[in-house]
This record gives C-alpha cells, structure tokens and sequence, in this order.
C-alpha cells in the first residue's frame, strides 16, 4: 500500500513535491508508520525503481536462441510493461535524477546490464552494423517506448496499443539491416 501510493503520488506530482505523510495518509497509515518499513522517502523511490526493473526484466524473459526472436520479445515486453505500468515507468524516467547517491549505483549497474542485453541482441541481429550505430538505435527504441508511460492515457487506448508501439518500434530497428543492404549495394 505503501509503495502504490507513493507510486501515484510521485507520478501525479514529483518525488520532491510529497512528503512522508502525505504518502502514509493515501496508504491508510499515520507518515511515521513508514518507518516501519522504509528509511525513508528515498528508499521508498530506490524500492519503486527496482520493482520497474525488475518488471521489465520479468516482461522481457526470453528462453531461445533467435536474436531476432528475442529483440521482438525485448520491444514487445517493454511495451507492454511501460502501457501497462505507466505510473510506475513514468516515475521512473522522470525521478531518475531524484534518487540519492547511494541507491543511484545500485540501479546504474541493473540499468545497464539491462542495456547491455539490448545492445548484444541488437549486434547479433545486425551484425554488420558497427557499435556507435547500435548504441544509437538502442538508445532511439528504449527512448520511444519508455516516453509512452509519459503519453495523455487517450493516446493509449484500445488493446493494440502495445502492438502498434512495438510494431513502430520493430520497424525503425530494422533499418539497421536495411541502411547497410544499401550501402553494400552501392
């Protein structure tokens, strides 16, 4: 109760914009009673941005071989989690910058392990493709779908949404393969 709060708190109106009690008063409970269970509103923000890793990571599970099998799981995943957790995704990208030294390090490493899988799906599945693009088209396809938790909810309506997001987003990697059939053509 404490952190879907928070969550919605921080997704209304900024980390630095709610304190402790007000969290405690929409969780049902006196603002000292988290103490109970946080440090504070910082580990609170820490909590909230390993729960958003870890769904990713849960969303985004791939058992398989095919990197181009596993980059449609990566986009489609993704998709679905950030549409489907958007006030939760969405304190994570505009928050990042609120988190306290000490819990930023931890989510550094997480982030970029979790970026890592990406650039090595990507590399296997645009091999000729040289790093600086790779790192780019990754940057460019996590960039899209996670300013979807960011969207007005209409924009966002309809079963299809993560389709549509994912299959955008499929699309504009895939020319990576694309751009260099060009060139060798030429």
């Amino acid at each position: 109760m404490i952190l879907q709060a928070a969550r919605d708190l921080f997704f209304e109106r900024s980390f630095a914009a709610v304190g402790v009690d007000e969290i405690g008063e929409r969780a049902g409970i006196t603002g000292p009673a988290i103490y109970r269970h946080f440090s504070g509103k910082d580990e609170i923000l820490s909590t909230l941005f390993d729960d958003a890793i870890d769904g990713l990571l849960e969303a985004t599970a791939f058992n398989g071989d095919d990197p181009a099998e596993e980059l449609e799981a990566l986009v489609r995943g993704h998709a679905r989690f950030v549409i489907g957790e958007r006030k939760l995704a969405g304190v994570k990208i505009r928050e990042e910058r609120s988190l306290a030294e000490p819990y930023q390090r931890s989510l550094r490493r997480r982030e970029r392990r979790y970026v890592e899988r990406w650039m090595d799906c990507v590399e296997r599945c645009f091999p000729q493709a040289d790093r600086q693009t790779i790192t780019t088209a990754v940057n460019v396809a996590l960039g899209a779908l996670n300013s979807v938790a960011m969207w007005s909810p209409d924009a966002l309506q309809g079963p299809d949404a993560p389709d549509v997001v994912a299959d955008v987003v499929l699309r504009g990697l895939n020319v990576l393969g694309e751009s260099q059939a060009a060139k060798s053509a030429a």
